[in-house]
């Protein structure tokens, strides 16, 4: 996602954040109210699945194999990828 994109959706997610916390504060019956309440988890849901974008990426490009980790967690590396001494096992 380009990050001119992901500012924007953040703004109009934090608008629509605001003017559903007021729409909780100002609302005459309980059900308007508990609309709104499921709507504000709604938003709050996508804020998450905004952040995790980005994040979620940023993780798996940096993540590194080497024989060292891969052999101290247990787990092996990813089919295709040689470890970092150089000799694939």
């Amino acid at each position: 996602m380009h990050e001119t994109v992901f500012y924007l959706a953040a703004v109009w997610m934090t608008g629509l954040l605001g003017l559903s916390v007021l729409l909780v504060i100002r609302a005459r019956s309980t059900a308007v109210r508990i609309l709104a309440l499921d709507q504000l988890t709604l938003i709050l849901i996508a804020f998450l699945v905004l952040y995790a974008a980005p994040t979620a990426r940023r993780t798996t490009s940096t993540r590194r194999w080497c024989c060292r980790c891969s052999a101290s967690s247990g787990r092996s590396p990813p089919r295709g990828t040689t470890p970092r001494g150089g000799s694939s096992e």
